[in-house]
Order: C-alpha cells, then structure tokens, then sequence
C-alpha cells in the first residue's frame, strides 16, 4: 500500500519458519538513502514498533559502500510490516543545458537548464533470515603481537600513497591490523616483503585487503586487518592507496599470527627444556600426527607454562660459521669478487697488448 510519499509492506512469514532475526533489501538501484520503520504482529492484527528508523543506503556513486540489511530485535512475530519512506525522490541531471542568445555578434542573455530526474525506489525482493549458531571444530588459535614498531617512509606525492615500514622480532605472522584516529574511509591496502637476490633487493607483495571505518548515524562498520600467508620475516611494508583522499591519521600497527604448541608423550620423573632461536634450524619431520592423533579421544594434553627464557650456555647444536647461500647474497663478497675479476681481466688484456707490440712487423 502507498501513502503519499511512503509505502508499506506487509510480510507474512511462512509455516516452516521458526522466525526471524533481520532481513535484505534485495534491489538494483544505486545512489539511494531510505529511511525503514519495521513493525511485527504475532496474528496480524495487534501491531508493535520493532526497528524506529533503520537507514539502507548505497553509495556507489562517491564511495564503494552500502548496506541493504535490517536487523531485528529478538521477537517471535509472524507478521511484519516495512514502511519506507520517501519512495519518489526528485534528483538533479549532472549535465547543464546552457543556452546563449546573441544580437548583433553580441551576447545579450545566458540561460542555464537544469533537468529534474524522478526516481521511484524499486524493490526486488526480501529476503528474511535468521541466525544461527553452530559448534564447529575450533581452527588456528591467533594472538596478537603489539605494538609493533613502525615509521613512514616518505614517497613521491604524486604517487597518493601512504608506505609504513614495519620491523618485527620474526614473529610467525598472519597479518596487520593498522590502528588509525580516521573516520569514513575506505583504503586499499598491500603488504610487501624483501626479498634478496645476489646484492639487489626487492619488494614483493604477500597479501592485500580493504581497510575501512564507517560510522554513520547508527551505522558502524570497521575492517582494518589485511591477511596474508603465515610468514616470519624482520621487516614489511603496508602501502595504503590514497587516491585523491587525504593521508590516514595512522596511531599503530599490530601483528597477528597462529599459536603454536609443544605435543609429546611425557616419561614421569624427568625434566624437560625447550631450546629456540636458530637462524639455520630447519623445522623437523616426526611422525606425531599418527602417534599422537588417536590419543586426542583420551583426553586433552596437560597444558604447562614456560618459565622465564634465559640465555644457553652452550649451543643447541653446531651451526655453521658462513653457508653457501650467505655467500651468494653477501652483497660485499660480490662486489669484491666483481672487482678482483675487472683487475685480472684488465691484467690479461695489458700483457696481451704487450706481446702485440713485441711482436716483429710482417
């Protein structure tokens, strides 16, 4: 039913629905703002306010956001009724007719037309839905690492983006989480690492996401994590696409990677140590996924706590003084090498020179 300039929509669940905790706007327009009044009955006929004025919005035009969901409170109604208003809205043309009137070579008027667009606000569908909540098997426990330590990098301005440089102690990370005063932005984001080769290097990116804070009347949206694949690395980079909006107001930077557990089978009587930090060790290869998986249905593993770190007296193992590997991206090792090849070629070329000259004319 319409009223004025509003229309009201009566929904009547069906037989097989336990209820409904919200639902979608399902439209095609663009550029819209719409105020929505939910109301629910439990026989059609006694009505409640549920939802005041919930906003749905799409501002693809300026930015790319929108929002097209409800939610309710909790309610076991049967019936609902929307009532969205402002349905016709008069929107100005972006495009001017402008109109110049001459006499005698001579302009004597200007005339500037603007046309006025109608738009009805067209509904596709709702879609009502309600949640659930399911116990699922629990997946990589995460922790945070903070704060980071962190500092800008300048860059060109006509580049319009924003370069962090982020040291780390090597933690096992996952991904950042950029803290920022900012309000109403939406950012494209990348992480790069370094990567040697020989004595160049050069950054590659590892990951990529969208960072954005929206808060608007009783709207809120934040997503500031960019994800990538566990790494370990001492330094990133986090490159924030600008375009022509002004920098963030960034305030920190956050690490967040997997927990990791020691598993084993413990003799009664003896003392345990757990030795860590090599440069070198390369991670080893058990068979405790077939050993220990069947013992998960005993029970879970006694949980201990690690006691404060102290330094080792003796290596956990020989390491060696200098690798193969370290030599070939010794950046001063090439360059040296670079050098003593220049001398001996320069060296071989003068004697050659030499015995050219020595030798008798034909």
């Amino acid at each position: 039913q319409k009223h004025g300039n509003r229309i009201e929509i009566e929904v009547r669940l069906e037989e097989t629905a336990s209820g409904a905790d919200g639902f979608t706007v399902i439209t095609r327009q663009r550029d819209f703002e719409r105020t929505v009044t939910v109301l629910g009955s439990r026989d059609g006929q006694s009505w409640q306010t549920l939802v005041p004025s919930a906003v749905i919005f799409d501002y693809s035009r300026y930015i790319d956001l929108s929002h097209h969901e409800v939610s309710l409170p909790k309610n076991d109604c049967r019936y609902f009724r929307l009532v969205v208003d402002k349905v016709t809205t008069d929107r100005a043309s972006p495009r001017t007719a402008l109109t110049r009137h001459f006499r005698e070579d001579k302009e004597v008027a200007r005339t500037e037309r603007t046309e006025v667009q109608r738009e009805t606000f067209r509904i596709d569908r709702l879609e009502f839905w309600r949640t659930v909540v399911e116990r699922r098997k629990a997946g990589e426990k995460k922790t945070r690492y903070d704060p980071l330590d962190w500092e800008e990098i300048p860059a060109d301005r006509d580049a319009q983006k924003t370069i962090l440089e982020v040291s780390t102690r090597r933690e096992p990370l996952t991904g950042l989480l950029i803290e920022t005063a900012s309000r109403n932005f939406s950012r494209r984001v990348e992480v790069h690492i370094p990567v040697s080769r020989g004595a160049k290097t050069r950054w590659i990116k590892i990951g990529s996401g969208r960072v954005s804070r929206i808060q608007f009347r009783d709207f809120r949206r934040e997503q500031l994590r960019v994800t990538f694949p566990e790494t370990r690395q001492p330094r990133y980079r986090v490159v924030i696409d600008n375009q022509d909006s002004p920098p963030l107001d960034i305030t920190g930077i956050t690490g967040e990677g997997n927990v990791y557990r020691v598993v084993f089978l413990a003799d009664p009587g003896n003392r345990y140590r757990l030795t860590y930090g090599s440069s070198t060790a390369k991670a080893p290869r058990y068979d405790v996924a077939a050993v220990l998986g069947p013992l998960k249905t005993i029970g879970e593993p006694v949980v201990l706590e690690l006691g404060l770190p102290t330094s080792s007296a003796e290596p956990a193992a020989a390491e060696p003084a200098l690798r193969f590997r370290d030599l070939l991206n010794s950046g001063p090792l090439l360059a040296t090498v670079v050098v003593v090849l220049a001398g001996a070629l320069g060296w071989a070329l003068y004697w050659a020179f030499r015995r050219i000259e020595s030798l008798p004319p034909d």
